[in-house]
């Protein structure tokens, strides 16, 4: 898989030195790859600008991203591989926006999940991973106290990852005027 235009080689190595000097060098190649492959889908399609990838190429994309193997291994990609590959492309998306390239941001959804429709090959959905009401009755149910209750309540609320819960510092909670 090597990239042959001279447009998307270009953002190739605007994309690597912006990792690399912003992400954790292990890690900056596994962005980098993410961003390569979808170039290089984007080429292989005859897709020779970001400013024409619209809606109906990212669900070609994604349906790619859901049915594609493993590069290592066997098997098709998992679910998180491919919510990792949907938040590297809006990593990409807000540095394109930021040089000029792209004029809007690319239509990549947020806080997808990845269903598979049994009737349909190779067909998916995508949906927010938000809890029902009566979802969240039970989570409520299930606090053992006060404490766990108001946590529960300030990251529903706030719409706190796991993450930002667990890493919130006391200066960042305004407590005269009861915000996060």
């Amino acid at each position: 898989m090597q990239i042959k235009t001279t447009y998307y080689k270009k953002i190739q190595e605007v994309m690597k030195v912006h990792f690399e000097s912003t992400k954790m060098l292990n890690s900056g190649n596994h962005y980098i790859g993410q961003i390569e492959h979808f170039l290089f889908y984007l080429e292989t399609n005859e897709i020779y600008s970001l400013k024409a990838v619209n809606k109906d190429v990212m669900g070609r994309y994604f349906t790619h991203l859901t049915n594609r193997p493993k590069l290592v291994g066997v098997g098709k990609l998992s679910n998180r591989t491919i919510n990792d590959n949907l938040s590297t492309l809006r990593m990409f998306s807000k540095r394109m926006l930021q040089d000029r390239t792209i004029e809007k941001g690319l239509p990549i959804p947020n806080n997808i999940k990845i269903e598979r429709k049994e009737d349909i090959e190779g067909e998916f959905n995508l949906t927010s991973e938000i809890l029902s009401i009566d979802e969240i009755k039970e989570v409520y149910k299930a606090c053992n106290n006060e404490l766990e209750r108001a946590l529960l309540a300030m990251a529903y609320g706030c719409g706190l990852r796991r993450f930002s819960l667990a890493n919130l510092k006391d200066i960042q909670v305004n407590y005269t005027n009861g915000v996060v």
